[in-house]
């Protein structure tokens, strides 16, 4: 942090005695809005390239972050996510995206409740990673990811020092879609499904009030 304060733009790590989570730890701290990958990793071949890699999948959640909600609504979310998971493996992704009222339909209450106040539609998407090919081969794991891209707590309406952060509120679904996206890149074997659940909670003529039931 204080390398970083003091304006240096990029980094370069050297000699033989780096840990590879001392160097992640200082890529970590050293990194910020504006320089997310501007570290020079070192070690062997391998390790350097494992280090690049996985600080360019963090920069990528980091950065998404740090979007406007103006712009990264939860659509927007949601195309940013699967088209950046399905370049790691193209032939091994499959999604699924519901949005609108369709969310109500297939039982999907509470995502479509929370966004169904704002003009930007709520939506859900599914990403299924299947390297085996086999259409019934069992689901290792489920990742679920928070995209709420801007949370104004609708009609229990935040006073605005607790909205400040409130673009952030989508960082889950980053941090998940990150993490899939990293297995996938370390050679992931097994099937994992990835949900997104992506809204933005505003207040409105429609918007689900206190005391609805859902």
């Amino acid at each position: 942090r204080q390398i970083e304060k003091l304006g240096v733009k990029k980094a370069r790590l050297s000699g033989d005695n780096w840990l590879e989570a001392e160097q992640w730890a200082f890529a970590q701290g050293f990194t910020c809005v504006g320089k997310l990958t501007n570290v020079e990793f070192t070690g062997d071949a391998a390790l350097i390239s494992s280090l690049t890699d996985k600080l360019a999948i963090y920069a990528w959640s980091r950065d998404l972050t740090n979007q406007t909600p103006s712009q990264l609504v939860p659509l927007k979310l949601a195309e940013l996510s699967s088209e950046y998971i399905k370049a790691q493996a193209p032939e091994h992704v499959s999604t699924e995206l519901i949005s609108g009222e369709a969310l109500e339909n297939a039982g999907w209450t509470g995502i479509y409740n929370v966004g169904k106040g704002s003009e930007n539609p709520p939506c859900l998407l599914v990403v299924d990673y299947n390297p085996t090919g086999d259409e019934r081969a069992p689901i290792a794991a489920c990742l679920v990811g928070k995209g709420i891209t801007f949370d104004s707590g609708g009609y229990s309406i935040k006073p605005s020092a607790s909205m400040f952060e409130m673009k952030c509120d989508m960082g889950g679904a980053a941090v998940v879609a990150g993490a899939m996206a990293l297995a996938i890149s370390k050679g992931l074997t097994e099937r994992v499904k990835l949900f997104l659940c992506c809204a933005e909670n505003m207040v409105s003529s429609h918007a689900y009030k206190l005391g609805d039931i859902l």
